[in-house]
């Protein structure tokens, strides 16, 4: 798939415990400020929560983006 006639690089977080995967990106050095403009990032549950600005991943605790 190409946008406006460059490579389209799209990725799939899948969902699970939040809190773990938010961790395990961290660690991995992932960070979506190091994203191409145009990458399409698609999330599904806890996936979609930390690609979220911000996340609750329980009731008193608001956690910030993977930046």
């Amino acid at each position: 798939m190409k946008l406006r006639g460059l490579p389209t690089i799209a990725f799939f977080l899948l969902g699970g415990d939040t809190l773990k995967l938010h961790r395990a990106l961290l660690t991995s050095g992932f960070a979506l400020g190091n994203l191409k403009p145009e990458a399409i990032a698609i999330g599904d549950s806890a996936g979609a929560f930390v690609l979220a600005s911000h996340y609750y991943d329980s009731p008193s605790e608001a956690r910030e983006q993977v930046t």
